[in-house]
């Protein structure tokens, strides 16, 4: 029990690895209050509130699986996640992004190592437009240059004559530290940003007017409603070789090649580096078949996956 707080372009076949037996059988179940094995005993975990919707069904699975366990969540920001983890006050932290600049630095400073993590899935900040927006694709360089040098879409494209807002989450929350990573660089911002609190707000913003751009995620639009009218701006970039990727649109079987400039990860972070209740929690979340399943079908990639491309014609 929980104790609160998209034509075909590629088809992605996918085989989960086998997956080890976690060690069921290494210690004799114990009831919840007993002392902690493998595969019983309490303990709590903080989630991103950014991808809890989508994790939370992921836990129900360990749940249904292991009876004997107890687990006890808190629902927060990305920031404040982290910081709980670094307070000790859970053992478990699941988080969309990768330690910030002054997190490393906290961590250096007290003599703290990273923590032990496994990889859950991969996502991608997208810019989020509604269905009439006038462009189709555009490139990371004019998303770079509106962001870092203050520039407009009207400044590249015609069909734009009016200025555009851009929606995000507040500075706490994982969205905005992608933001700030994949998209700055940690350099300063140069166009306003509009701060709102929760994704459906932002993306009721957009529904509404072609002028509103939200900065969320892929998973997120993927589970909105599809009455909104929003859809996912493509975007071409330079990639890592040298070599220009053409924009396509923003699905799970390109950002598996590469093909998507915004991706990150979603982080299982442990407070200890044991092979003991929380880690094999971890283990199941970011590697059993049936979770990466689900990831799957809810569009995200999971980590734990190998992938067969079939090449577009």
């Amino acid at each position: 029990m929980i104790v609160t707080n998209y034509k075909n372009m590629l088809v992605a076949i996918f085989f989960i690895a086998a997956i080890i037996s976690c060690g069921d059988n290494k210690f004799k179940e114990k009831e919840v209050n007993d002392v902690e094995t493998i595969n019983s005993g309490k303990f709590s975990y903080v989630c991103d509130q950014s991808i809890s919707k989508l994790i939370s069904p992921a836990v129900e699975m360990y749940l249904e699986k292991y009876t004997k366990v107890e687990l006890t969540d808190t629902i927060t920001s990305a920031r404040s996640a982290m910081s709980m983890l670094f307070a000790a006050k859970h053992r478990v932290a699941i988080i969309a992004r990768d330690y910030l600049p002054d997190e490393l630095q906290l961590m250096e400073a007290n003599g703290m190592e990273p923590h032990q993590r496994l990889k859950a899935a991969e996502d991608a900040l997208v810019f989020a437009v509604n269905k009439e927006f006038p462009i189709k694709f555009t490139k990371d360089s004019i998303i770079k240059s509106i962001f870092l040098d203050g520039n407009s879409f009207k400044n590249f494209y015609e069909e734009i004559d009016y200025d555009i807002d851009y929606f995000i989450k507040d500075r706490n929350s994982s969205e905005n530290s992608n933001f700030e990573k994949l998209i700055l660089n940690y350099k300063p911002l140069k166009k306003n940003l509009k701060i709102e609190k929760s994704t459906s707000e932002i993306l009721k913003k957009v529904s509404e007017s072609v002028s509103n751009i939200g900065l969320v995620y892929m998973s997120q639009v993927l589970q909105a409603d599809t009455s909104l009218g929003i859809k996912m701006l493509p975007l071409g970039f330079v990639d890592s070789t040298g070599k220009y990727q053409r924009a396509v649109p923003v699905h799970q079987s390109y950002l598996v090649r590469g093909r998507y400039p915004y991706t990150f990860v979603w982080f299982m972070y442990m407070l200890e580096e044991r092979q003991n209740l929380p880690y094999w929690f971890s283990k199941y979340i970011a590697q059993e078949t049936k979770v990466q399943k689900y990831f799957l079908d809810q569009g995200v990639v999971p980590a734990f996956a190998k992938f067969r491309l079939i090449p577009e014609n």
